[in-house]
């Protein structure tokens, strides 16, 4: 197993539904009008830039500090811990201002 992926699953998953980081991830979502920070597309994610781990994660200056925080979407997260996916679909409009979807291959 990856050694990140071994100190993350070390985590409690209690950090994730306490009182604190539910504020925290909130706050900070809101703060980002809830816009991926690095598509713009909807946020789905606080992601720690810092990741987490079982040695830090109790250390406010990691978990909650918002220089450390990052909005994104289920792609960009999911593109930071290399995790694979389907192309997802996407809507856009055309030069008749017809709305029209399309498939996004620029996720890999």
């Amino acid at each position: 197993m990856h050694k990140e992926a071994e100190s993350i699953k070390q985590i409690p998953p209690e950090f994730y539904i306490e009182k604190a980081w539910k504020q925290c991830q909130r706050a900070y979502m809101i703060s980002q009008n809830r816009i991926c920070e690095r598509c713009g597309r909807p946020a789905d994610h606080v992601h720690h830039k810092v990741y987490l781990t079982a040695e830090n994660y109790r250390d406010p200056d990691v978990a909650y500090n918002w220089e450390n925080l990052e909005a994104l979407c289920q792609a960009c997260h999911n593109r930071e811990h290399n995790v694979l996916q389907e192309p997802d679909y996407n809507y856009m409009f055309d030069a008749n201002g017809e709305l029209i979807e399309f498939v996004r291959h620029d996720r890999y």
